[in-house]
């Protein structure tokens, strides 16, 4: 004997008495909302189930890739280019139904200036410095004892002479001996830097690094005085 009752804000909604009759169906089905109590009273035996829904897969069968026979062959064979590709044309379709041609140019490309020291008798040389060691207010007699430091040659100022290479000159390297003391000679070096790197550019489009190797002559062969 028993009773189940669901209740909302303390009112009675719906009222079951259990265990009266043995005739009659031995389940009741009860729903109730959110915010509603089932209150149990007695010997009464409750079951709580919540429905869910269930998804069931796609029965479609999958698609199946074409056989390497029904696959359309095509017969046109590709063309290797000839020459390097300046330039692309972008045909963009506008809503007025014209068309207009827009130029895609590279991004632009920039080259470095490197500057090399060689450090041993072995022809090996520095990781590379920027053109800034050729400042306007470092003056001659400071840029050869800064070489002597790293290099160990010439001691506190330096080797009486250094040959400077510009590899990368076009249509064919410079060189240019500067002594130590020379002030005249070594404040065009810079300018005669930059004038040889755009030169080189004209040469070679893309150009990656303009190198210039810097030496003491007693561990190579000096070259000529300055360069054309």
């Amino acid at each position: 004997m028993g009773i189940v009752v669901i209740t909302e804000r303390g009112y009675t909604v719906q009222q079951v008495d259990t265990g009266q009759d043995l005739d009659v169906d031995q389940f009741v089905e009860l729903t109730f909302r959110d915010g509603q109590a089932c209150l149990i009273h007695g010997s009464s035996t409750v079951l709580y189930y919540k429905p869910r829904k269930v998804s069931f897969p796609s029965q479609s069968p999958p698609a199946r890739k074409p056989l390497p026979s029904q696959v359309p062959q095509s017969r046109e064979i590709p063309k290797l280019r000839e020459e390097p590709q300046q330039r692309e044309t972008s045909i963009i379709s506008q809503p007025k139904g014209e068309l207009i041609a827009r130029a895609l140019t590279p991004p632009p490309f920039t080259t470095e200036i490197t500057i090399r020291l060689q450090i041993d008798t072995l022809v090996r040389f520095s990781a590379p410095y920027d053109l800034s060691v050729f400042h306007p207010r470092i003056n001659n007699l400071q840029f050869f004892s800064w070489f002597g430091r790293l290099t160990g040659r010439g001691g506190v100022k330096g080797p009486s002479m250094l040959k400077l290479t510009l590899k990368d000159a076009m249509p064919v390297a410079k060189v240019i001996n500067i002594e130590s003391g020379d002030e005249e000679s070594f404040g065009k070096v810079r300018d005669y830097i930059l004038v040889q790197f755009e030169k080189a550019k004209l040469f070679m489009p893309r150009l990656k690094e303009f190198g210039v190797l810097i030496v003491d002559p007693g561990w190579a062969t000096v070259g000529g005085k300055w360069g054309s």
